[in-house]
């Protein structure tokens, strides 16, 4: 009974909801951009929303992850894309005006499903779509390539 409860505990932290009905039992995910399991330890940043629509066009600024709506006016770099279902899907590559990333920091990539930033020495590797990125030692993040991998 323990190892139920702990699980249990484990799902209602990560966000998810179990439900029992008879003799069986179902779990629904965590909201999108949750962290939970091997996830829940990662070094990573961003992946907040700004005001992002349900459903509709979006972009994604690449210094903080933050999703914002189509009518709203990109700043610095950033992704365009959509929201589907309260998750951004990406189209194309990086645009806009900022400073690239460079050697100085530590190399890793952005999430573009979530905007969260992670390291090369995690033991994850990159989830598409995805584009290379430099944490500096302030904090901020930077695309070191234009590129988008899909």
């Amino acid at each position: 009974m323990k190892a139920v409860v702990t699980a249990a505990a484990i799902l209602a932290v990560a966000g998810c909801r179990t439900t029992t009905s008879g003799n069986a039992q179902s779990t629904q995910g965590a909201p999108a951009g949750a962290t939970s399991g091997a996830d829940a330890g990662a070094t990573t940043s961003g992946g907040s929303t700004s005001g992002a629509p349900a459903s509709g066009a979006a972009w994604m600024s690449l210094s903080d992850g933050a999703t914002h709506p189509g009518s709203e006016t990109p700043k610095g770099l950033y992704v365009s894309g959509t929201v589907v279902d309260g998750a951004f899907q990406p189209s194309g590559d990086v645009q806009g005006d900022g400073t690239m990333g460079g050697d100085d920091g530590q190399p890793g990539w952005i999430d573009l499903r979530t905007g969260k930033f992670h390291s090369d020495t995690e033991a994850t590797a990159p989830r598409k779509p995805y584009v290379k990125a430099v944490k500096a030692g302030n904090g901020s993040v930077a695309p070191t390539t234009r590129t988008v991998t899909y």
